[in-house]
């Protein structure tokens, strides 16, 4: 399956792995043509818009375990890919 992405959207990626990679807070948000949200906070305070195109989630050292309220999120997006 292949996903088509705008050139926008991949530069919104690059921006935000420069602000959240090698930082030890977790971060959360969604992406979308208009801009992104990038949120830093604990694993049941970071917003997401579940209705963006793509939602995203950073867990400091690689740590993959997501919390209910990650999932809760995942589900209910109507985001094309999380």
């Amino acid at each position: 399956m292949s996903i088509q992405v705008s050139e926008n959207i991949l530069l919104i990626c690059k921006e935000i792995r420069s602000r959240v990679y090698s930082k030890s807070q977790e971060f959360a948000g969604s992406i979308s043509e208009y801009g992104f949200t990038c949120e830093e906070g604990k694993t049941d305070k970071v917003h997401a818009d579940l209705e963006a195109s793509f939602s995203w989630h950073y867990h400091p050292k690689d740590n993959l375990d997501f919390s209910l309220s990650d999932w809760i999120v995942f589900i209910l997006s109507e985001s094309q890919m999380t």
